[in-house]
């Protein structure tokens, strides 16, 4: 059981196992009386058509039963499978000279804004989509505001925000705490 340190995987896989076996112990309990009840009572014509229902009987039963607990044992897998996936450290790399320590409102002023970079994919799609445009893009300013870069065309400043497929221009007066930013930065 170390393969699962995943609680739910680990609980799926054990009801998983307990309702597979029930599920063949039930089918071949099922197996056995029908076999058990048509030998007695005569059901069948033939021997044949007695195994074949029997047969059939036990492949449902197995197929209702049975199966659901090699379900739950796929999804104790998959669940453990993510939860490694999730558990996976990014490394990152941050060089922080050691800072010295002070205290107080003293300490709260003298720290700097983090400084906000965008990736190199969010650059490119950023340059492309405003050479598709046919403008040249000067340079690309990145506000303390995730998603969203300021670009420099000709001196004119334009809102971008990266989303997920292509950058969307946007109007300053709509994002009035980016455009406070910006221009306090001007300053």
């Amino acid at each position: 059981m170390k393969r699962y340190s995943n609680r739910v995987a680990k609980f799926l896989f054990v009801v998983g196992v307990l309702i597979a076996f029930l599920g063949v112990l039930m089918s071949g309990l099922y197996f056995y009386f029908e076999i058990k009840s048509a030998n007695e009572y005569h059901y069948y014509n033939n021997e044949w058509e007695m195994w074949r229902m029997a047969f059939s009987s036990f492949t449902y039963s197995l197929n209702s039963i049975g199966f659901t607990g090699f379900f739950l044992i796929a999804a104790a897998e998959l669940i453990q499978v993510l939860h490694n996936q999730n558990n996976t450290p990014v490394l990152t790399y941050t060089d922080h000279p050691p800072a010295e320590k002070t205290e107080g409102v003293e300490a709260l002023a003298e720290k700097e804004e983090p400084i906000h970079q965008l990736k190199a994919a969010e650059q490119f799609k950023v340059h492309h989509f405003f050479d598709q445009l046919g403008l040249k893009v000067d340079d690309i300013i990145v506000p303390p505001y995730e998603g969203y870069c300021i670009v420099l065309i000709n001196d004119d400043a334009q809102l971008i925000e990266i989303g997920e497929f292509q950058p969307k221009i946007l109007k300053f007066h709509d994002y009035p705490e980016i455009m406070e930013w910006y221009k306090n930065r001007e300053e």
